[in-house]
């Protein structure tokens, strides 16, 4: 336990007249100095008056002293360029020392629990032997499970306050009602940006539940919840959790539920599509029997990647586990490094034409970045639609777009193009150029009203409310709009470059913004 950590923990009793000069010492093995002690070492904690210390303190080295304030007292015999706080108490010295101890004890509690759980750990004893100890530690109910909801182990108490469906392999799983409960309030999302949370609104014998992720390699493979069951939780179950996340994570490393199926057959089948090795249709149909696959009129491939390649390998055990709440593992390959995936008929309504949130939502969560082919029929074709995810999937790595249709990507190809051999501000619309300095000029708003007029060309009342700004309003900017610029808006070439200058302009603004955040500027 750092003193910093303490001083937290003791404010609300204190008032500081004279800070510690170094707060992040380790306090964890110092001894507790008494009254009646004739020497002072090294390594000793104090809390009293200072003119209760029976030995001389200069020239001392003491690592760590708190000494409660006294009215009128000479500081100048004492030597303070050691470790010394002064402090105000609002308590009496011995409640205010009880206070200490209670709060130091914890911590070795503390110590004692997380030991425990990586001893589990080593034991190779299993992720339910872990959860039946941790449940031992904490005393309350206690789940986890997969991004499928699938159960992985839980406390035996659980089955007292939730309700546990099972599929006819026997493996359990959280029931309709919760896993809707969970969608609904946006759990994951929660998790992403509180690392923990505690959540409220559960039945009348739940006060709260306490509901964490596990992450393995930076990967979010699994959520732990422990059931505030009567009793209200306290600020050591929250420091406890971050133990058994630690825990948990390392025994699913290991353990067998995450390990991936080693289905060679098909692997080498999709990598050699992608290597483009077979020459005709009916040699790819006489071995695609292997896959398993429902029969698909039309296919998308996705190419997934995360932040900066880094130890992606490693990662594609986890990411492919977690990744089978939304695509079936036999629908996926590792191939130079990236997961590659083919999206057959039944995959393509719900996970592509309507961008699923859901899944959105996951690829955040675990900084992932997937970029998407257009649709093909031909399997021979693969390599070549491989080749145009892979190219989304860079667009979508460097910018920052968790979700890159080829499609939208194209503007970002054609922006790099052109920004490798020219100055885009050359290559500008007039018409852009003049409105970039009038705005500047005069503070108007012109090309934001010109570029969303244009966006959305069919539905000027959608425009206006995108400005937030009534309908008469917009038309009076776009003939102003006219009137500095000359256009007329009436042909299609005038649009597509207006349309192609804008577009270049938001890029080169956002490559700016993603550089800046990853060099640190």
């Amino acid at each position: 336990m750092k003193l910093t950590d303490l001083m937290k923990d003791i404010s609300q009793y204190i008032s500081v007249l004279k800070p510690f000069p170094d707060e992040y010492i380790d306090i964890t093995s110092l001894n507790i100095y008494k009254n009646n002690q004739t020497e002072f070492t090294t390594g000793c904690l104090y809390l009293g008056n200072i003119s209760d210390i029976t030995v001389d303190l200069n020239n001392i080295n003491f690592l760590g002293i708190f000494i409660q304030n006294e009215v009128n007292i000479d500081l100048e015999r004492y030597n303070l360029n050691s470790d010394i706080c002064i402090i105000k108490s609002k308590k009496e010295k011995y409640d205010l020392f009880s206070e200490l101890l209670n709060i130091m004890n914890q911590e070795i509690r503390l110590s004692l629990c997380s030991q425990r759980f990586f001893d589990v750990v080593s034991e190779n004893k299993g992720i339910q032997y872990l959860i039946d100890i941790a449940h031992e530690e904490f005393g309350y109910p206690m789940i986890i499970r997969d991004s499928t909801f699938k159960i992985l182990a839980h406390s035996y108490d659980v089955s007292d306050i939730l309700q546990l469906t099972e599929d006819s392999n026997g493996d359990k799983y959280l029931d309709e009602e919760t896993i809707n409960y969970i969608k609904y309030q946006n759990i994951h999302k929660k998790i992403h940006y509180n690392k923990s949370i505690k959540e409220e609104n559960k039945p009348d014998n739940w006060i709260g539940t306490l509901i964490s992720s596990v992450c393995v390699e930076e990967i979010e493979i699994a959520h732990i919840a422990i059931c505030e069951w009567k009793i209200p939780f306290n600020k050591f179950h929250f420091k406890l959790l971050e133990s058994l996340n630690k825990a948990l994570s390392l025994e699913l490393q290991k353990n067998n539920l995450f390990n991936i199926d080693k289905k060679l057959i098909p692997n080498y089948i999709l990598s050699d599509l992608l290597e483009k090795k077979y020459l005709d249709d009916d040699t790819i149909s006489r071995r695609f029997h292997y896959l398993n696959w429902t029969k698909s009129n039309s296919l998308n491939i996705m190419v997934i990647v995360n932040k900066d390649n880094n130890y992606f390998d490693s990662k594609v055990p986890f990411i492919m586990q977690s990744l089978s709440a939304f695509i079936p593992s036999n629908n996926c390959v590792v191939y130079k490094s990236t997961l590659v995936v083919f999206i057959n008929d039944s995959l393509i309504h719900n996970l592509i034409e309507h961008e699923n949130k859901d899944f959105i939502n996951y690829l955040k969560l675990n900084s992932l970045y997937a970029g998407i082919s257009p649709r093909f029929s031909k399997l021979s074709d693969s390599w070549k639609y491989y080749i145009q995810a892979k190219k989304a999937s860079e667009i979508a790595q460097k910018y920052d777009i968790n979700f890159s249709p080829f499609g939208k990507s194209i503007p970002y190809i054609l922006y790099e193009l052109l920004s490798t051999n020219y100055d885009l501000y050359d290559l500008n619309h007039p018409a852009v150029t003049k409105l970039i300095e009038e705005d500047k000029k005069n503070g108007s708003n012109f090309l934001e009203t010109l570029k969303q007029y244009i966006y959305f060309n069919n539905s000027p009342s959608k425009a206006a409310e995108v400005l937030n700004i009534h309908r008469n309003t917009l038309f009076y900017r776009i003939n102003k709009i006219k009137e500095i610029t000359g256009i007329t808006l009436d042909y299609a070439d005038e649009i597509l470059q207006i349309y192609i200058s804008i577009k270049m302009i938001e890029i080169n603004s956002r490559n700016k913004t993603c550089f800046n955040t990853y060099t640190g500027m």
